[in-house]
Formats: C-alpha cells, structure tokens, sequence
C-alpha cells in the first residue's frame, strides 16, 4: 500500500487529495491547519497516520493537535524514538480511548547503522509500545537497501525508508517484502522526505508487479485485507 505524505498546501488542496488515495499521512509541523480543520479532516478519511515532528512548532501545539488528531479519528499516530517519555505515555494513554495505533519512528540522516544497531532499535519500538516500528536511514550504497529491506524479515510490522537517491529502491520494494506499507508524495507538491518517489509513479511501477493481486495486513485493520492500489 501506498501511503501519500502530506505537507506545505492548503486544507483545501488536502481534502481534495485524500478523495482519491486509501493512505495518507498528515504532516502536521509542515501544515497551517487549525484545531477545527483537523478535526474536520482525520474524521472524514479511516486510514491516516497523524505526524508532528518536535522543533519546528511549541511543544504545547504538537500536544495538543496530536490529541485532536487521535479523538477525532486518526487510525495512527508517529512518535520519533527519541520523543520524550511523558508526552509518550499520554499519548499511549490517549490511544487507549481510541481506535488509533501507535508507529514508533527512527532516522539517521547521514547513514543506515549496522545491522545489530538496527534491530536493537526496533526491539526498543516495540518495547515503549510501538504497534508499527518505522526505520528511515539515509543509504550510501546498494547494502544499505540490502540491510534495511532483510529488517522486514519480521513477524512484526515494520517499515522501512531508505533515504536519498539510493534509497530509493527500498521505498518500491519495501511492500513487497512485507513492509505494510511505503511513502510517497503527490504530484505537483514538494516530498517531505528526502528520496520520495510520487505516489502517480510509484503506483504505475507496481502495477507492472501486478501489486494488487498481494494482500497485506496493517495493524488497526485486522478484519480488512487491503489489495494494493485501487485508484490511480
């Protein structure tokens, strides 16, 4: 499955988005939206991941909208690894009292650690709660996709993003080595990671894979099996 990072256009501009794809991720520091509009918007999709990154916006903002996102319906919420353990644990306390499910992110923008590194990393994820451990490293040579993709050899849900230009591979193949899902951005708007290939491409590369015959588990969605693209 695809899902379409959403960052830097208007409210307007994403609800239009959203009509057409079954994934979607809310960057949430890259958007001006208020209370009410996301509220308006993670009750109106079933399947979106609400995303605020620390440092670009007050810590009380990031709280607060992170709650709205969750009371209002958002499937998931992402929590970088290093978030704080008390905004951690409300959150987690937040989720219980909702259908959302909890992706514990890492990056490294320079590089992809070793291999040992990594799974420590993901055992760390899933120990502070992560229902999804989410691993995005920026990758220097063909063995980092390599290092990143053999992650997925799990029967935990992970994703993996490799950063960059060689990266890239891993952000088409990640699905279909058991990655839930993979990141993308849409057409005409600026990516809002380093290395995103647009959803409109991406989709057309898997369905030379015939992608939409693999079904795919996600955590939240146990009882419905997604088929890969159903709108391009």
């Amino acid at each position: 499955m695809i899902c379409v990072s959403l960052g830097n256009l208007s409210f307007q501009e994403a609800i239009k988005i959203l009509d057409q794809v079954e994934m979607a991720e809310l960057r949430l520091d890259l958007l001006n939206f208020n209370r009410r509009e996301i509220k308006k918007i993670f009750s109106s999709h079933p399947n979106l991941i609400a995303t605020f990154r620390s440092g670009r916006k007050p810590e009380k903002e990031r709280k607060t909208f992170l709650f709205e996102a969750i009371t209002s319906g958002a499937r998931y919420v992402d929590l970088d690894l290093k978030t704080d353990l008390d905004l951690l644990n409300q959150i987690k306390e937040k989720i219980k009292k909702s259908n959302c499910h909890l992706i514990i992110s890492y990056h490294d923008v320079r590089k992809t650690p070793s291999q040992i590194r990594l799974q420590q990393i993901i055992n760390q994820a899933f120990r502070l709660g992560a229902q999804i451990a989410k691993i995005a490293c920026y990758c220097r040579q063909p063995a980092d996709n390599a290092r990143l993709l053999s992650l997925l050899d799990d029967q935990r849900s992970i994703v993996v993003c490799g950063l960059g230009p060689i990266g890239l591979v891993t952000r088409i193949a990640a699905p279909l080595c058991g990655s839930p899902f993979t990141y993308a951005y849409w057409d005409g708007y600026e990516p809002t990671s380093f290395g995103q290939i647009s959803y409109q491409k991406l989709s057309k590369v898997y369905k030379l894979f015939n992608f939409e015959k693999i079904k795919i588990f996600l955590p939240g969605n146990q009882h419905q099996r997604f088929k890969g693209i159903q709108r391009s």
